[in-house]
């Protein structure tokens, strides 16, 4: 994970499409410092979920980090502002689901939770499995996106950046 953390910063710094401070220009590091443990526990027992792998090793690496093009990606928050997306955005859950009451769909947004995008136009959410031995469902959601963008997992999502920052910085 800190490999490809570290491509999609050093891609997102040459893109140049953000202000980066000195340090981390010179650093090649745009992500906040890791977080713990300990902290991620915190969250996961006042959420009542215990979160993926993938996701706990994106924390202990960068606890968060700025989009790498705010027009499309969402910032990653850290683990201390994760919650319930019905929480953060009840409004935007209603409006989403209330044409399909008690379908999959809805409960998939109702029981996300947003770790990316609080402050930006689209969001990332990691959807809990409904079956106790399923697998977490990675999506990128925004009001401008007919549905859901699926992932398989973190690092196929960051791979995807990392391929659309390429195409950025090549047609610049």
């Amino acid at each position: 994970m800190k490999k490809i953390l570290s491509e999609l910063f050093k891609k997102s710094i040459e893109l140049n499409d953000y202000v980066y401070s000195d340090k981390q220009i010179e650093k090649k590091w745009i992500g906040n410092l890791n977080t713990t443990l300990t902290e991620i526990n915190k969250v996961e027992l006042k959420l009542n979920v215990k979160f993926p792998n993938d996701y706990k090793n994106l924390l202990l690496i960068s606890n968060g980090f700025l989009t790498s093009t705010d027009a499309v990606e969402p910032s990653f928050i850290p683990i201390q502002k994760v919650d319930y997306l019905k929480n953060v955005f009840p409004e935007m859950v209603r409006i989403w689901t209330e044409n399909e009451p008690n379908g999959t769909f809805e409960k998939e947004l109702e029981s996300s939770l947003i770790i990316a995008g609080i402050n930006d136009e689209q969001q990332f959410l990691l959807i809990p499995p409904i079956e106790k031995e399923g697998n977490w469902k990675y999506w990128k959601f925004a009001n401008w996106i007919p549905g859901e963008e699926v992932y398989e997992n973190l690092t196929e999502y960051i791979k995807g950046v990392i391929e659309f920052l390429n195409e950025e910085i090549n047609t610049e």
